[in-house]
């Protein structure tokens, strides 16, 4: 995804009497802007059934692999797609290759294990996550990923050990209470396995397996009423079956539009961009409002110089994700880009509406000094100090002051700026 961000500029520089904030740079007009890609896009899910889209995705995937056999991520991929599709050796054969091609990514060896345990190579995974730990490829993914393998051999010490330091890298994932409750119980400690149970319940955990886990160590301290009352709240699956289809179905299209998008990336990377957009337009046939897929297609468009196209694009991963205040800014640059500068401006300030953090602030003031206007130059880029502290928010800050004939001012947030990097050029004189 692209993100770019605004000049803007430095304190210090000597500026010509019709360069002060407010002589109006001859830049704001606004040209139309076409909010229709010239490319079709799907509007609705079309789809063909699971078996025709596995099988039309695996082709493309092999098709990828043939024209880059070295790029780990088509392996990756394929893994992923064949485990999807039960054919646990050609994932495996996939995946080793993923990992032999690059060992310092932690998904492609997390689906590799998962291959193995699910052709029934409990052992191989153990060794080769004990290989990628050691190695010291550690996340609490991996963690969770042998602690879990081990507690379905029986090691249920060894399963704990590495659970817990699951669970202390990452305290709000429901799965590794899940499975702490479950290895607690079979080591016999009721108390913790008590708490591990209730901590996953409150965390989102639905399964009425944790439930029971949670009245059995109930029980299994003498708690017999508060054991009832679990058991009493364990969710009816019965009733939710018809909706776990759609549920399922949603996510079958949702992965199957993800590994198009991957594919894309792939492509895109290669420069074969016609093949990248087939890809991408593939994956957005699934899934239409896939942020992937639209991002990674605007930044195909980006790169290949269709500004109006790209534009198009990010309009619409605004009114997908109207929240993403990284959609706003690449929104903005490509306005400004296009000289639409009125249209950038409103942009950055609707960011400014929805982005706490001081930056899309910081940004609108430094449109503002580009475009020498002094209203709210200073609000903007005094919120972007208060929210970020950041020495670049200063340096906007001190600029616009000066700029806006405030030099007193401007030199006591020097002064505060100093404090923060005493030896920042930008501070200097």
């Amino acid at each position: 995804m692209f993100v770019f961000f605004l000049p803007f500029f430095g304190i210090g520089i000597n500026r010509n009497k019709d360069d002060s904030v407010g002589s109006g740079r001859n830049l704001n007009f606004e040209e139309t802007f076409e909010s229709k890609p010239t490319i079709e896009l799907p509007s609705e899910v079309s789809y063909e059934g699971r078996a025709i889209e596995q099988a039309r995705l695996l082709d493309a995937i092999a098709a990828v692999a043939v024209k880059y056999p070295d790029d780990p991520l088509v392996y990756h991929i394929a893994g992923i797609a064949l485990t999807e599709a039960s054919q646990f050796e050609k994932a495996i054969e996939n995946l080793e290759k993923a990992t032999s091609l690059d060992a310092s990514q932690v998904e492609p060896v997390l689906m590799l294990a998962d291959a193995y345990v699910k052709s029934g190579k409990q052992e191989k995974a153990i060794e080769m996550l004990n290989r990628a730990i050691a190695r010291g490829l550690t996340s609490a993914s991996l963690f969770l990923a042998l602690g879990d393998t081990l507690s379905q051999l029986g090691r249920t010490d060894e399963a704990i050990q590495y659970l817990e330091k699951s669970r202390d890298l990452d305290s709000r994932n429901a799965l590794t209470y899940r499975y702490l409750a479950q290895a607690y119980v079979d080591a016999g400690r009721f108390e913790e396995a008590e708490q591990a149970a209730s901590k996953a319940v409150r965390l989102g955990a639905v399964e009425s397996s944790i439930y029971t886990l949670w009245a059995l160590s109930l029980a299994r301290q003498g708690k017999t009423e508060e054991a009832t009352q679990v058991r009493s709240k364990t969710p009816k699956r019965e009733a939710a079956m018809e909706q776990d289809k759609d549920v399922l179905e949603q996510m079958f299209l949702e992965a199957t539009s993800h590994h198009y998008a991957m594919l894309g990336k792939v492509c895109s990377a290669n420069k074969s961009f016609e093949e990248a957009e087939k890809y991408l337009l593939q994956g957005l046939k699934l899934d239409p409002k896939s942020t992937m897929s639209t991002a990674i297609l605007a930044d195909l468009f980006h790169r290949q110089g269709r500004d109006s196209d790209c534009m198009a694009l990010s309009k619409i991963l605004m009114e997908i994700e109207p929240d993403n205040v990284v959609h706003y800014w690449n929104f903005a640059n490509l306005a400004m880009s296009s000289r639409n500068v009125s249209l950038a401006e409103k942009t950055l300030l609707q960011a400014t509406e929805i982005d706490p953090t001081g930056t899309s602030d910081l940004l609108m003031a430094q449109l503002l000094m580009n475009l020498r206007k002094s209203d709210n130059l200073v609000k903007y880029a005094r919120r972007a100090v208060d929210r970020l502290g950041t020495v670049d928010a200063y340096v906007v800050l001190i600029s616009a002051l000066q700029a806006t004939g405030e030099p007193n001012a401007a030199r006591m947030e020097i002064l505060k700026a100093r404090k923060i990097a005493p030896n920042d050029p930008r501070l200097a004189g």
